[in-house]
């Protein structure tokens, strides 16, 4: 195992000094390895946050050989740079823009995330359970963030975040077919639920609802491309019949053919992965996951057919990630309006079936306690849980009670009730805003909502400048569902979930300096 191990290190090292963004691509595709736990003098890791230190510390060396270069320089030793330090330099250039960026037109997002570090150092200084505290800081904060710092000092263009994408896509596959082959061989929980190799159904739930969400913006968005496509190439070819007397150019005829086909087959992968990915979601039977995607459905056919019906601000992406475009002539706008409209029953159809799906899980066993109100459902058991949350945060309203102890100060709190708990071993608190405030604190809990504040602001602003299908609406629409979730489950806390949330935050402002950097550009074309 320690030479596997050390071998499996080593490779992903010369990855990331090839190209350290194949380290991140690498980093995302393999979130779940946080379940190989190790320790190193006596210091607890998993295989996970040892990637993510390679993956730093590479980032690291980059600034070291760029100031060794610049000394060379300042001394009068020229030198033909290796290509090796050549990226060294345009990385770490790029880093220090990104800080300059990030100063600039992100403070509410930095006091937001200073805000929440220093909650939860004040918190573990109160806590219990020094050791769990400190673990749970470097695993589900520290390293998170070490991730978002790498991430925004390499991520800078749109190619990048579509491989970012696929990567986060392509784990999802990776972890939903090996889930099915635990369905297949019957391997579910006591309550007859499917976990895989995660400790619980909800942790498999909360990693592959947000996969599932990806693939289907872009199922949709892709109806939406084909749409517009189509009529575009129908229009042209009514033209050149009435121009030309019923002579149709065989050229415009084969090119919707081809086009066609492609999207036939695109979409046909689509389905395929949405099927693979909601085989194993459905039989978690995880209702907060359910609740959560069908908040974001909901979100997103209320983008769709707002953009729709507003026809100044109407326009389709021209690529696979949409960035800003000029506002087109009103004739071009009716065309695709054309084609708009005939994508509307597709799309209807598709909501139809998500909430097919949502009924046939309401008829589950959990969904039935759950709608029954029976005393041992899980929302009551929940409820439990909230009211001892709120009489621990009663008692400790400033500094919370420190990062890993709810465990133990839940089962303390037992006494104040009457009616006994109906879950003993409940290590958060089902709620992720609970979670926040009692493990960092008051401080912390306004410094994540700051962060919240952020995201959804700079989001949100972008909707208004000619994006429908766009990447800020996906990574709205993981938010939202992160949120949505959140609220019958704590789905930052742990290893995998909270580098999701960082990676989410990383993806919008990477965005948001690709789409200033376009309209600066558009701007300056103005004006010449």
């Amino acid at each position: 195992m320690i030479l596997f191990l050390i071998t499996f290190f080593f490779i992903f090292a010369l990855i990331c000094a090839k190209n350290i963004r194949y380290g991140i691509y690498a980093v995302i595709f393999l979130m779940p390895l946080y379940l190989i736990r190790f320790s190193i003098f006596g210091i607890p890791t998993t295989v996970l946050e040892i990637m993510i230190y390679i993956l730093f510390l590479t980032l690291v060396l980059n600034s070291i050989l760029l100031r060794r270069s610049s000394l060379l320089r300042d001394s009068g030793e020229f030198r033909v740079c290796s290509c090796r330090e050549q990226a060294c330099l345009f990385s770490t250039e790029r880093l220090q823009r990104g800080v300059n960026y990030f100063k600039k037109n992100n403070s509410i997002l930095l006091i937001g995330i200073i805000l929440l570090f220093l909650g939860l150092i004040l918190s573990i200084l109160h806590s219990s359970d020094l050791r769990t505290s400190l673990g749970i800081c470097k695993g589900w904060f520290f390293d998170p963030f070490l991730f978002f710092i790498v991430f925004m000092s390499v991520i800078k263009k749109t190619e990048h975040i579509k491989l970012s994408l696929a990567s986060w896509v392509l784990s999802g596959i990776a972890v939903s077919l090996i889930s099915i082959i635990y369905l297949l061989n019957n391997e579910l929980t006591f309550d007859g639920r499917l976990r895989a190799f995660y400790i619980s159904p909800n942790y498999l739930a909360m990693y592959l609802a947000p996969v599932f969400l990806i693939v289907l913006f872009f199922l949709l968005r892709d109806l939406h491309a084909w749409s517009v496509k189509r009529s575009g190439a129908e229009f042209d070819l009514k033209k050149h019949l009435i121009l030309f007397s019923g002579r149709t150019p065989l050229s415009l005829r084969s090119t919707l053919q081809s086009v066609k086909l492609k999207h036939i087959k695109y979409q046909a992968l689509n389905v395929v992965v949405l099927i693979i990915i909601l085989i194993p979601l459905f039989f978690t039977h995880s209702y907060g996951a359910f609740l959560g995607i069908f908040a974001v459905v909901i979100w997103l056919f209320y983008r769709k057919y707002k953009v729709y019906i507003s026809k100044q601000y109407l326009s389709f992406p021209q690529s696979h990630l949409s960035f800003p475009r000029r506002r087109e002539s009103t004739a071009t706008i009716n065309d695709r309006l054309r084609g708009g409209r005939k994508i509307k029953k597709q799309s209807s159809k598709i909501l139809v079936l998500i909430i097919l799906i949502a009924f046939v899980s309401i008829t589950a066993i959990k969904f039935n306690q759950v709608a029954n109100s029976e005393n041992r459902s899980s929302l009551h058991s929940r409820l439990m849980i909230w009211n001892a949350s709120m009489e621990i945060i009663k008692d400790n309203p400033i500094f919370g009670i420190g990062p890993g102890t709810f465990q133990e100060v839940y089962l303390s709190y037992s006494e104040k009730f009457d009616e006994p708990y109906l879950e003993w071993a409940v290590a958060q608190p089902h709620n992720t805003f609970l979670a926040f405030y009692l493990q960092t604190g008051l401080i912390g809990l306004i410094g994540f909502v700051l962060i919240l504040f952020w995201f959804f602001r700079l989001g949100l602003k972008r909707k208004n400048n000619n994006i429908q299908y766009s990447i800020f609406n996906i990574l709205i629409s993981l938010m939202i569902y992160i949120l949505v979730h959140g609220l019958v489950d704590t789905i930052y806390w742990k290893n995998d979930l909270s580098l999701m949330f960082w990676l989410v935050v990383g993806l919008l402002l990477t965005s948001s300096q690709i789409y200033d950097t376009i309209l600066s550009q558009d701007e300056k074309g103005k004006e010449h």
